[in-house]
């Protein structure tokens, strides 16, 4: 061989240094002007590469894992200070060849917001679907007591998805873990409402990615993103849900997904899957989180879980609905491993428990007198309280001017309640 003639390391030096730079290229971190919650500080880049990092301030930015937490947990200055700039310093290598590229970021972590009124006891915000002006858009609704509810903003939509399949069903609003941030999570879905376009009810090719906007203020929105959170085979992603575990620092995400590999066969059921994030634009890899699979075959599916937690207990509740079927499991941690969850009322047994009316689209929250109400929608929703989730009891609930769709309610601040009173009033 002679010696200008490459070797098989020469060309595995070759690849490695292609995917060193292709993974150091492709590093991004959200929002870094404005950082208020922890940061995704990636190890292994998508081409295999290693990526080790340096913050030029541990106290403020970690860039090591530590007590159960990745990288990029964010400590935020007082109140009363100043924001901190931060030099993330990232290099990129691989073991098959000894060159590395090096890459800087400036995060500037802003100071705690010292007027965050955290008292959350004012009224409840329903964030929903409804098809207006021939596509799926997002409306909100508020209650007082939890159990009457009226539409606002003159029951028109607050945001539309603009983007690829036009329409969003299925909204989940969630409050960041510092109080100060906010994120609506959508289906990306055109099934209903007459307007051009969209890939209706396919689930083996449509609704792949999901639709994310961010807000500081619950207000003033940004552009929907479209994010790819789910799987390369994923048929469609639909009802994602998240929530914060302040044991890993990060949220989870989780949806409903059908697997392309599996159509025709026995398998070919909806799954929950579930992943975790940081920053709502980076996530996990999904795994299957949830299933009802027919040892004897056949399709069995189970979606739309939402997930509380019950601090007299200390337990995570999670609802799910199988076929028309509610499904409640429990966990004293958010694991995301499968058998760590408990079931509580497994397929078919809902109405023991006092659950008499087949549910989708299962939101669940505290009502003012510290019971707690599951909301499920059937051709509209329809209510049951429960003081402990051992058993339920149905009760009245009202929605004005017209019934409310797939959505999720959180309880407000006063502050919040009076900034969305303001903005959008109730429709009387």
């Amino acid at each position: 061989m002679g010696e200008d003639t490459p070797t098989a390391e020469d060309a595995q030096a070759v690849t490695a240094q292609r995917a060193i730079a292709r993974d150091a290229a492709a590093l991004s971190i959200p929002n870094l002007d404005r950082v208020k919650g922890n940061i995704t500080l990636p190890a292994v880049g998508e081409a295999g590469s290693t990526i080790t990092w340096t913050s030029s301030n541990p106290d403020v930015i970690t860039d090591k894992d530590m007590d159960g937490k990745a990288a990029g947990v964010v400590t935020r200055p007082a109140a009363d200070e100043s924001a901190v700039s931060v030099t993330l310093t990232a290099v990129v290598s691989n073991p098959a060849t000894d060159e590395t590229v090096t890459r800087t970021f400036t995060a500037t972590v802003l100071p705690v917001d010292g007027t965050l009124d955290t008292d959350y006891t004012g009224d409840y915000l329903w964030t929903y679907f409804q098809a207006s002006g021939g596509y799926e858009k997002i409306f909100l609704g508020t209650s007082e007591d939890g159990l009457n509810w009226t539409s606002l903003n003159d029951n028109q939509p607050i945001l539309a998805n603009l983007a690829s399949d036009l329409g969003v069903r299925d909204p989940h609003l969630i409050r960041s873990a510092e109080g100060d941030r906010y994120w609506i999570l959508g289906t990306d879905l055109h099934a209903e409402g007459g307007g051009a376009g969209g890939s209706g009810w396919n689930q083996r090719n449509a609704s792949q990615s999901i639709v994310v906007w961010e807000s500081e203020d619950l207000v003033h929105w940004s552009e929907g993103t479209i994010v790819h959170s789910g799987f390369d085979f994923a048929g469609c992603v639909w009802a994602p849900e998240a929530i914060y575990d302040e044991a890993t620092g990060q949220y989870l995400i989780y949806w409903s997904a059908r697997d392309q590999r599996e159509a025709n066969t026995n398998d070919w059921a909806l799954r929950v899957y579930v992943c975790t994030t940081r920053d709502f634009q980076t996530f996990s890899e999904p795994v299957v989180w949830l299933d009802e699979d027919d040892p004897n075959g056949g399709e069995v599916n189970i979606i739309d879980s939402s997930i509380v937690y019950n601090e007299a207990d200390g337990y995570y509740y999670r609802f799910s609905t199988s076929d028309w079927n509610t499904v409640v499991d429990r966990c004293k941690t958010l694991s995301l491993e499968m058998n760590d969850w408990e079931r509580v009322i497994a397929r078919g047994e809902h109405t023991q428990f006092g659950i008499t009316d087949g549910m989708e689209g299962i939101t669940c929250y505290q009502l003012p007198d510290g019971t707690w109400c599951v909301m499920g929608d059937n051709g509209g929703y329809r209510a049951f309280v429960t003081e402990d989730f051992t058993s339920y009891t149905k009760v009245s609930s009202t929605f004005s001017p017209a019934s409310f769709r797939h959505g999720t309610v959180i309880r407000l601040s006063e502050a919040e309640t009076a900034r969305i009173q303001a903005a959008y009033g109730e429709n009387g």
